[in-house]
């Protein structure tokens, strides 16, 4: 990427950023094929019980968890470019195992072991883009690079399901995902010999080059320590998209029990589509916003949408309002993961980009991971509708937060040469 002229803004739609952006999106593809059908496969395969069958994305989601905790300590230590091939490896080697499998215990140690690889995997491809995204441009760029995982979000159960429940069954799904995983392998490889090669971006402000980190180029590490596994600084925009995650994961968790009491289950299985179809132009959208006005014009009606999504959602008993309240989701949770990631990257700096995805990315899997537990027993209690309005109100919790933490503790412009 050449120099740039002061007036003109830096180049974003690098080679680089590109390559990075189709890996993560096949992280994501194999991400959530496989979560909506490894549990219908342990029971079908190895006679699992629900709480087995629950139990094999819950180990994949604490790997994912352990990952986040390590990932930028790593990246600090060895650099961008070894954590994430190594992980990448790891990761495609454990979704060629499943097919071998040969036990459910087999599975749950492939599948703990697939998190871990995950998890290492985005936080390095997710760092190397943002420490190398022009600061200018880090709002639209991060809009734009999440995209994929939200499309991924939406298709790939739609296809996954539809592949297992034809003559392919779950063996097809598991040759899908492998496949997806090469690619995702395939062009990181590409995808940092271009980061590694590129010239440095021109700032605006002074027209002097600013330093670019290379993927090989090792971060200055802290000492061992809390501060060198997470950065304290990404965790109150963290809490806010944690307490969103945990809104969002009703729907996620329970929308196809919910849709078999509305008689709408036929019109749920476009739920996540409906729900990425939005996203697909409110991310980078939203991301331009964020970057020329700031973060509260675009976070609190984002926070505000996903509410109201929830509550469209409670409240459905026709497809369309059913579709209405997925399509609110997209907007408001959908758009929140990317803008969030941004202001993470924002307070601690481009330097310790990875430190910052991975501390934030961290409380998003916590918020995913601990809300079909506590909703889930509220569900018997409560009913699917007071539930879902339970979720909803986590959201008000989440804007409340934002406004009274957020906005006094995150520093935009952190120095992203630190």
């Amino acid at each position: 990427m050449g120099d740039c002229h002061p007036s003109e803004k830096p180049a974003l739609w690098t080679p680089s950023f590109i390559l990075l952006t189709i890996s993560n999106f096949g992280l994501a593809t194999a991400f959530f094929a496989l979560m909506a059908t490894m549990g219908a496969y342990a029971v079908s395969e190895f006679s699992a019980s629900n709480p087995q069958a629950g139990l094999v994305n819950s180990v994949f989601i604490l790997g994912a968890m352990v990952a986040r905790i390590g990932a930028g300590r790593a990246i600090e230590l060895k650099g961008y470019k070894p954590v994430m091939i190594g992980a990448l490896i790891v990761h495609l080697l454990a979704i060629a195992s499943y097919i071998i499998s040969p036990t459910l215990f087999v599975v749950l140690v492939v599948r703990s072991v697939h998190g871990l690889g995950f998890g290492f995997s985005q936080t390095a491809v997710g760092g190397t883009v943002m420490a190398n995204v022009p600061p200018e441009r880090r709002g639209e760029g991060s809009g734009w690079y999440t995209t994929g995982m939200s499309i991924g979000s939406g298709l790939a159960p739609f296809f996954s399901l539809a592949l297992y429940n034809s003559s392919w069954g779950q063996d097809g799904v598991f040759l899908a995902t492998t496949a997806v995983a090469v690619m995702s392998l395939v062009t990181a490889l590409i995808g940092i010999r271009f980061v590694d090669e590129g010239a440095g971006i021109v700032s605006r402000e002074t027209s002097m080059p600013i330093v670019r980190l290379t993927t090989a180029r090792k971060i200055r590490p802290r000492p061992v320590s809390l501060d060198g596994f997470i950065d304290k600084r990404a965790f109150p925009i963290g809490t806010v998209v944690a307490l969103s995650a945990f809104t969002f994961a009703a729907t996620l968790t329970f929308l196809d029990g919910y849709a078999k009491t509305l008689s709408l289950s036929t019109t749920a299985q476009w739920y996540f589509v409906v729900y990425s179809a939005v996203i697909l132009f409110s991310r980078p959208a939203a991301g331009v916003i964020q970057d020329r006005l700031g973060d509260d014009i675009v976070m609190i009606p984002l926070i505000i949408s996903l509410t109201a999504g929830m509550v469209v959602t409670a409240y459905a008993t026709t497809g369309l309002v059913l579709l209405l309240g997925a399509a609110l989701l997209g907007l408001g949770y959908g758009t929140i993961v990317s803008a969030g990631q941004a202001m993470a990257v924002h307070a601690v700096g481009a330097t310790r980009a990875g430190l910052a995805v991975s501390s934030y990315f961290l409380l998003v899997d916590l918020g995913t991971g601990v809300a079909p537990v506590i909703l889930g027993s509220l569900l018997d209690p409560l009913g699917y509708r007071a539930m879902f309005l339970v979720a909803a109100a986590v959201a008000v919790i989440a804007l409340v937060v934002y406004v009274l933490w957020v906005r006094q503790s995150t520093t935009r412009g952190a120095s992203d040469t630190d």
